[in-house]
């Protein structure tokens, strides 16, 4: 009982918090693409017109799980001088 209210209050939280433009703008294309696929029978749109809606509802991407991303290079300087770069006149 205890792991099904978990699920039920992580689940709400997930669906009604975290509301940004970017996911009301998925959301609002993606409904106008199902009634558009419904209107015109296309069951390819309608198969990417619910991908989308379900993007948008449960508030996830393309990628798993933030599996895209790249962390930055940390480089360090072990050399505390630099060296004189020398350049050569091409005539």
């Amino acid at each position: 009982m205890i792991w099904r209210d978990y699920q039920n209050k992580t689940m709400k939280h997930l669906l009604l918090h975290n509301w940004n433009v970017v996911r009301i703008i998925r959301l609002i294309l993606a409904i106008l693409l199902v009634v558009q696929a419904i209107r015109m029978n296309e069951w390819i749109t309608g198969i990417f017109a619910l991908a989308l809606l379900l993007m948008a509802i449960f508030n996830t991407g393309c990628g798993a799980g933030g599996s895209c991303y790249v962390p930055t290079a940390k480089t360090k300087n072990t050399s505390p001088k630099q060296e004189a770069i020398e350049y050569e006149e091409v005539v």
